[in-house]
């Protein structure tokens, strides 16, 4: 669930790869933009019924400004603009999950505007990580109001060491804008710690994930044993709309194939 990192960024609402390819973009300073077409196109409803559709179609372009090093024209700024999925390919490679998703979405991401879902940030993300670090640190924020029994000094600090060893996780909601300034969102930390002089993202709420093994059944493909990591139901810090929620569903979906069934309702 994974896919063999330490973290992973999930939307509060939205397509997840949509929300990873506009935020690199902008860092590279692309500016993704949209020159409309009306267009009348044919669907097809229930029963194979025929039917035409007015909509909106887009072509949509990545722009980018670059000052001119040398020359005539030194120091005066160029803006180069190309088709959004050649500046996809060039960004992240031909094999990449990214163009891939691009290659397949791309239509629809052109229909009226479902393209903002690539220009405009939600106000909140999800950081969703198994780092020993975040782990130990689930409770060491009471600066930007998360706290709990497992912090220092607390209750149940001696606990935490623990819930390392037992490879859980723990799940961030964090600006969506600060993960701009993340350089590398596998390093070792990205979450500010104002005791230790360390720059990085202050998070607003958190929840735990909790690991379930069952090493007596079979998973949902008849593999022997599994392993979950589930929600917890209580949110600390500030009580963000759609958290659990979103959480939830990202479990369910990265994890479909082993205690249960596609179509199971995670709820």
């Amino acid at each position: 669930m994974f896919d063999g990192q330490f973290r992973q960024v999930v939307p509060m609402t939205g397509d997840k790869m949509a929300l990873h390819v506009g935020t690199e973009l902008r860092k590279e300073d692309y500016r993704i933009v949209a020159k409309p077409e009306t267009k009348t196109i044919t669907r097809t409803g229930e029963g194979g019924r025929k039917y035409q559709e007015e909509v909106t179609l887009n072509t949509l372009f990545a722009e980018k400004d670059t000052v001119i090093p040398k020359g005539p024209k030194a120091g005066e700024t160029r803006t180069t603009t190309q088709k959004l999925g050649r500046t996809i390919r060039k960004e992240f490679g031909a094999n990449s999950k990214e163009y891939k998703w691009w290659e397949k979405n791309q239509t629809f991401y052109g229909e009226d505007e479902n393209y903002l879902a690539l220009t405009n940030l939600p106000e909140y993300s999800i950081v969703v990580s198994r780092h020993p670090i975040d782990i130990m640190r689930m409770s060491d924020f009471s600066w930007a109001g998360i706290t709990s029994c497992h912090r220092e000094g607390g209750e149940y600090q001696k606990c935490v060491p623990g819930e390392v060893a037992a490879q859980g996780g723990v799940a961030y909601v964090v600006k969506t804008s600060d993960l701009e300034d993340v350089g590398d969102l596998q390093g070792e930390e990205v979450f500010a710690d104002p005791d230790r002089d360390i720059d990085g993202i202050a998070p607003i709420a958190r929840h735990r994930l909790r690991r379930f093994d069952n090493d007596q059944d079979k998973d949902a493909t008849g593999a022997e044993g599994y392993s979950l990591l589930v929600p917890d139901m209580t949110t600390y810090g500030k009580k963000v709309r759609k958290f659990y929620d979103a959480l939830r569903d990202w479990s369910y979906e990265s994890q479909v194939g082993k205690a249960f069934e596609e179509g199971a309702n995670p709820s």
